[in-house]
């Protein structure tokens, strides 16, 4: 006999007598029904504390202790006070006695001989009773978990979204600070393109036998590309092309650097290669490893119309002569400035002896680094092949046609670095 059964419902037969108890367990056997016995008021007591029972038996004369007596003391206990008895007896059927059993708490006073269908009937109604208060027990423990379970899903989510709002509102903050950083490097970049601008030589530069023209376009706002175009003493000029690495605001404050030392030591030195190892040897001691700068320098004497330059890493120059349109290269001169440690680089100028209608050519490396859609570079060859075809056109016309020209050629339809054009047309000599 297995007692709490899952789905079992426990009977308490309470009687002195064995016979009488099997008589009950035979009119009510069923499946799913459990059949626990006392022989005494004691021993159903003590059981009452060790199991669930969903309906009492209870005989009226027991020894030592009576049916009445029983019943009275089950109504007292917690897990009796609204437990099932009926009193099923032989004893005395006078109304003082049934009154007496109602009154300790039964209900129902039966009669031995007991008719068996009666007290099947007695019996499923109190059984149906019971099976539904624990079918609504369990349902209020599921809806009691099922609520508990809300609140926790609540209060989880209560501080999900107030984590949320927080994150919301860092985001909002970071966001602003962001935008307003934004803000201040849109601002220092415009700051920056109007000092870079503001450095760079007027358009409209004018020099004694000399036309000259330029055309500067940063990949970005502002670039690492510069150049620069000054008058010198004894009826010189010096023009200088720098090409720091990098687009960025250091690299423009770089190309700014190198620019000035060029023109402050232009007026300080007369040989180029010691300019030019000065300028190398401080601008290595100032500007991080990563960092270099390639040049193209010269400087025109009108008076001679003679060209001494010096090209320190950076591509050639071209010479276009005016008589048989032949085009030369310039290319003497050594390494990028600020790349290297060692204090003898070998860095060559060279002269070279200019004519009237002689053309120049300068640029940096981005206009040669262009690349079409097949990944093909721009390269010198189509450069000297463009300048062949086109020499009949104006300086200024011939800059701003081999920028767009090499613009349609790339793939992109936009540079990826920084362009910068000079061009000088030699005219008559003092």
């Amino acid at each position: 006999m297995n007692i709490n059964e899952s789905s079992a419902v426990n009977i308490l037969l309470v009687d002195d007598q064995p016979d009488n108890m099997f008589l009950l367990e035979t009119m009510l056997r069923q499946p799913n029904r459990v059949f626990v016995k006392a022989s005494s008021g004691r021993a159903a007591l003590k059981m009452l504390k060790e199991h669930e029972f969903c309906l009492v038996l209870l005989d009226v004369q027991m020894p030592d202790m009576d049916g009445f007596e029983t019943a009275a003391l089950i109504r007292d206990t917690e897990d009796g006070k609204h437990l099932p008895i009926i009193f099923v007896t032989a004893y005395s059927m006078t109304e003082q006695h049934i009154f007496l059993g109602y009154k300790t708490g039964a209900v129902d006073y039966l009669f031995k001989p007991i008719h068996p269908g009666i007290l099947r009937s007695k019996v499923n109604v109190f059984i149906e009773m019971y099976q539904q208060k624990q079918k609504v027990i369990e349902k209020s423990t599921e809806l009691e978990q099922a609520f508990n379970t809300q609140q926790a899903l609540n209060q989880d989510l209560n501080r999900r979204t107030a984590e949320l709002d927080l994150a919301k509102l860092q985001l909002e903050e970071a966001y602003q600070s962001l935008q307003n950083l934004n803000q201040q490097m849109i601002y220092d970049l415009e700051q920056a393109q109007k000092t870079q601008r503001t450095l760079l030589p007027r358009k409209n530069l004018e020099f004694p036998g000399l036309e000259i023209a330029a055309k500067y376009k940063p990949v970005q706002q502002i670039g690492g590309d510069f150049y620069d175009i000054y008058e010198l003493k004894n009826n010189k000029i010096g023009i200088l092309l720098v090409d720091v690495t990098g687009h960025d605001i250091s690299s423009a404050l770089i190309s700014f650097m190198v620019a000035a030392l060029f023109k402050t030591f232009a007026y300080e030195h007369g040989e180029m290669t010691a300019l030019i190892d000065q300028v190398d040897a401080l601008l290595h001691a100032s500007t991080p490893g990563s960092r270099f700068a390639s040049a193209f320098y010269c400087i025109y004497d009108t008076k001679s119309q003679h060209l001494e330059y010096i090209c320190c890493g950076s591509p050639a120059g071209y010479i276009v002569r005016a008589e048989t349109q032949e085009i030369t290269k310039l290319t003497l001169g050594g390494p990028p400035l600020g790349a290297f440690l060692t204090k003898k680089k070998g860095y060559e100028s060279d002269f070279v002896q200019l004519n009237p209608g002689d053309r120049i050519l300068l640029y940096t490396d981005g206009i040669l680094e262009a690349r079409n859609a097949n990944g093909k570079i721009f390269g010198k060859e189509s450069m000297i092949s463009f300048l062949k075809e086109n020499h009949q056109l104006s300086l200024t016309d011939l800059l701003e046609a081999l920028y767009s020209y090499v613009l349609s050629y790339s793939d992109t339809n936009h540079f990826k670095d920084d362009i910068t054009l000079v061009g000088l047309d030699i005219t008559q000599p003092l």
